[in-house]
Parts: C-alpha cells; sequence; structure tokens
C-alpha cells in the first residue's frame, strides 16, 4: 500500500481544503512533501528546476506569491512542477497573496492531470509546517507497513513522462525511498549509473566505489572520510547485458538487511525488461544527460564506457517535435543518424527533457544551414513538425551545457522573434533571450531601448504603421531581403525600397548597417515581441 493524495485529504491538517482541478490524479503516489516558493519563471529558476531532482510523486505547497499577478506564469508553474514529476500542489493563503484562482490555472491543472487543492482562503494563520509533519508521518508509516517496495518503486516511475523513465530516475526513486546509495557498474568496475544519499556524498561517489573493492571479500563495511562507518552489500542485476551487471548499495545506519538488497535487484532488472528499449544505446542518455547536469566525474566515466572523446564535442543540435510523440522522435533520430553519420566521428544522441539532442564534432561545421534544411526537409516529409535549433564552436562541455540551457529556456521567446524561421541560431536565440531579459526588468527599461521608434513617427498614422511593419518583417521575417519582404507583404519590391529609404533618411545611415543600426534592430524586436 501506498499513501495517495486522496489518502492525504483525509488527514485533520486538509480537512477544509478543497480540490480545485486535476482530479484524475487524486490516486497519484505522495512520497514526499515539498516547499516552493522561488515560483517567478526566469533563468535562475528554470536553472534551480533543472538541479533538482524529483522523485515522480512529490506533493507542492506553495502561495504563488511572486507570479500572483500573471496567470501565464501561475500556468507555467503548474507545467514546470507536473514536467519534473510533481503531482500536485496545495495552494495556501488564497484571497491574501493570490486574490482568486483564474479558470486558466484549473484548465492547465485538468489538462495534465496534476491535483490543484485550495487551502481554506483568506486564513493567515495556516501553517506549512501542520501539512509538511502529517503528510510525512502518514508516509514514514505506510512505508514501515510496506515490506515489499519494489510496486511502489515502479508505479512511480510509471507515472513520469516516457522520456523521464530512466535508470537514473529509477535509482533515485530507490534511494529516496530507502534513503541508500545505490551505484550500478559493469563487470570492469565502471560507474554506470548511481543515486547518491544523501546527496551532497555524490562527488565521493568513485572514492566509495574504491573502498568497496578493496575491501576483504566477505567485509560489508568500510570507513568514510569522517571516520564513520558505511555499510554495504554487493548484488548482481538478473539481465543479459554486458553492462547493467553489479549492483553496490551503501548505508550509514545498519547493515543492509538481504530482503532489501534482493527488492532493488527486482526493481532493476524489472525496469530493464519494461521500459528499456534502447539496450544498444545504453549509457548514451546518462552522458548527455551528466553533461547537461554538470556532472563531471560521471561524464567522464560514461564517456570512457561509451568511447566517446567528450572533449571532441563541439557542437550541438536540438529538435522539438510539436506532437511530442514518440514515434516522431524515434523518426527524427533515424533521419538525423541517416545524415550526420556521413560527416561526424563523434556523435551522441537520444530524447532528453522533450527534446532529441545531438552532440557532434566539427564535421557538418562547414555545412550547418543547407544540411539542417535538408534533414528538416526530410522530416516535415514525415508529417512532422519540429523546431531545430544548433550551436557551433563550444570549446568545452561546460559551454554545451550553458548552450542547452540558454536555448530550451528561450526557445519559445526566440519562435515569437523568429516565427518564420526554418531552423534557429545560438545567435538568435541568445539575442531573443537579451530582449526577455530587458523586458523583464520593467518599463523604464523598456522605454530607453525603444526610444530610438521615435524616428518612424509621421504626420500620417498609416504611413507610420507601414514603416513599423516593414521594418519588423524586414528584420526578422525576409533577414534583411527586400525581395521576400515584398513577397511576404504582397507589395512590389520597390515599396519596400521606398520605405526603407525613408526610415534610413530620417536615421541618417541604412536600415542594414551594422553596429550602427544594433540599437533599432533591438527596439523592433522589443515591440514585436510586446505586441505578440
Amino acid at each position: 500500500m501506498s499513501i495517495s493524495i486522496r489518502d492525504c485529504l483525509k488527514l485533520p491538517c486538509m480537512r477544509e481544503a478543497r480540490v480545485l482541478a486535476g482530479g484524475a490524479g487524486l490516486d497519484s503516489i505522495v512520497s514526499a512533501v515539498s516547499v516552493l516558493e522561488y515560483t517567478e519563471p526566469t533563468p535562475l529558476q528554470d536553472e534551480l528546476l533543472r538541479c533538482t531532482i524529483y522523485t515522480g510523486s512529490e506533493l507542492i505547497i506553495t502561495a504563488l506569491a511572486s507570479v500572483r499577478d500573471s496567470v501565464e506564469d501561475q500556468c507555467n508553474v503548474i507545467r514546470r512542477m507536473s514536467a519534473t514529476g510533481g503531482v500536485g500542489i496545495l495552494l495556501y493563503y488564497v484571497g491574501m497573496f493570490l486574490k482568486q484562482v483564474d479558470k486558466r490555472l484549473l484548465e492547465t491543472a485538468d489538462e495534465l492531470g496534476f491535483v490543484l487543492i485550495c487551502m481554506p482562503e483568506n486564513r493567515y494563520e495556516l501553517r506549512y509546517s501542520e501539512a509538511i509533519t502529517e503528510i510525512q508521518n502518514a508516509i514514514f508509516q505506510d512505508q514501515n507497513q510496506s515490506t515489499n517496495f519494489v510496486p511502489e518503486v515502479l508505479d512511480k516511475l510509471s507515472s513520469l513522462a516516457p522520456q523521464q523513465r530512466s535508470m537514473d530516475s529509477l535509482l533515485r526513486i530507490i534511494s529516496d525511498r530507502l534513503q541508500l546509495t545505490v551505484i550500478i557498474i559493469d563487470r570492469a568496475w565502471r560507474l554506470l549509473n548511481y543515486a547518491s544519499w544523501p546527496a551532497m556524498l555524490e562527488r565521493d561517489i568513485l572514492t566509495f566505489l574504491d573502498a568497496v573493492l578493496n575491501a576483504k571479500e566477505k567485509s560489508e563495511t568500510i570507513m568514510g572520510k569522517g571516520g564513520e562507518r558505511q555499510y554495504f552489500r554487493r548484488g548482481r542485476i538478473k539481465d543479459h547485458s554486458a553492462l547493467h551487471q553489479n549492483l553496490i548499495v551503501m548505508g550509514t545506519e545498519e547493515p543492509i538487511p538481504t530482503e532489501t538488497l534482493r527488492q532493488i535487484e527486482e526493481a532493476v532488472s524489472l525496469f530493464l525488461k519494461m521500459w528499456d528499449e534502447r539496450k544498444d544505446n545504453l549509457g548514451v542518455l546518462d552522458f548527455i544527460r551528466a553533461v547537461i547536469r554538470d556532472e563531471p566525474v560521471k561524464m567522464r566515466q560514461l564517456a570512457r564506457n561509451l568511447n566517446v572523446d567528450e572533449t571532441r564535442i563541439q557542437n550541438m543540435i536540438l529538435f522539438k517535435p510539436l506532437t511530442m510523440e514518440m514515434t516522431d522522435y524515434r523518426k527524427i533520430m533515424q533521419i538525423l543518424k541517416e545524415n550526420l553519420s556521413r560527416y561526424c566521428k563523434t556523435m551522441v544522441m537520444d530524447i532528453y527533457d522533450d527534446f532529441v539532442v545531438v552532440f557532434l564534432d566539427d564535421g557538418v561545421s562547414s555545412q550547418w544551414v543547407p544540411t539542417l534544411l535538408d534533414i528538416k526537409d526530410q522530416i516535415r516529409q514525415k508529417n512532422i513538425a519540429c523546431h531545430v535549433m544548433y550551436s557551433c564552436d563550444l570549446k568545452s562541455t561546460t559551454e554545451v551545457r550553458d548552450a542547452y540551457i540558454s536555448m530550451t529556456d528561450m526557445l519559445d521567446v526566440a519562435v515569437r522573434l523568429y516565427p518564420r524561421a526554418e531552423i534557429l541560431s545560438a545567435y538568435e536565440i541568445r539575442f531573443a533571450g537579451q530582449c526577455r531579459e530587458i523586458i523583464d526588468q520593467g518599463e523604464a527599461a523598456v522605454m530607453k531601448q525603444m526610444r530610438i521608434l521615435r524616428v518612424l513617427k509621421c504626420d500620417d498614422p498609416h504611413l507610420e504603421r507601414d514603416l513599423g511593419e516593414t521594418l519588423a518583417k524586414f528584420y526578422f521575417d525576409a533577414y534583411m531581403n527586400t525581395g521576400e519582404t515584398a513577397r511576404q507583404m504582397f507589395l512590389h519590391p520597390n515599396t519596400i525600397k521606398y520605405r526603407l529609404k525613408k526610415i534610413s533618411e530620417k536615421l541618417g545611415c541604412k536600415v542594414t548597417d551594422m553596429p550602427e543600426m544594433m540599437d533599432l534592430y533591438r527596439a523592433v524586436a522589443l515591440k514585436r515581441l510586446l505586441e505578440e
């Protein structure tokens, strides 16, 4: 048995709570309670969320205080929490911070099956600690009574999105459930996957492995850095793969029971049978995850296992199908493999966080645009619509990680700014991000940047509007091509030339002169984003 959200609603602290939306998720398992108040959707929040590992079944307490004035941002909070494994929100202090719960928030929660629970409104005396204490106590008592945790672990894993059902996620769920460090290694004692408990011990994993390797054959204890006793047990995974072969389980409180070790072995073996569909690609997703999460020890170990020279990775491509169907992801990967393998000696590719992620060497660098345009055309022929982004000349895996974060965080903004772009470069996405930062700084910062648009002022309001629309099309839809601008606006090229000449005369230089016109380019971009 496990504690569900429905069970939590029966606790004394939840007596007056109301389920507002997401009722389809009421039977979701709850394994922990978290408090979330860094809810403003900024790059910092995205980074915090990226580095936070959820177990796939956390109930989140929040007042949505920092986004109380933006329904769009409130919906984004729910989407992000759902994507990282959360199962529901306990919403506190409605009527005080959040004046009312908007209909759009309820629709988002229903769409995701993400339970939205409203605590009693206009009650300042409510305390987070009451819900945390009662729910965690119920979870603790249930776990103590449950002797077989394998079904619970697999249920939690199955609740995650398909691309999140990884060995790392499984081990994290097991680790948090049992408060143990779980490590999987191959026959040569090379690290494959792990989840440390507590998380701060992650960078000591290799030290622990060396100590276990050097321990006496029948020994089940080693000494930690601080002189504390560490208990461990060795296990074996029932799988024919040469990789997922050996298991190490470690803890500090007491010896590891044989039954606990057996159930961990069973859970991992069942995962390999049920969900590991890419055995020929084993370790690739873990390598990509290690790069993006900045786990250097694991990254280098996995690179050696995969015979990948991580120093040769200088470029990255991201594909995001709009349908988010797993079959579409597989078709895209097949097309990429067929087209890129001819150019690259080093190529690492898998699905991560809703994107097809490709790390590769510089073999295709001179053919970026034509190659990607050809690939996207082949994908389109499969009736798949997708966004395509690329970043070149990355000098280290740290730069790869930073580029990934920038590109995924600012994709939506870049698409709004360059809606006709077949592919988006890292430069375009970075520029879109800079514009978003200016908008986030407030009206004063925006008005300062848009001051240059005063030169478009005319006595004729229709001409003023036409000049602004022409400039936006010219810069962001036609990439400064006069003929293409005319085609998109259904006008004669001479009309476009006349308008651009008139703008240039007002400015004192051509609209294509850079860097003189960088301020104008940025101002037009801000205007487009604000109007969108």
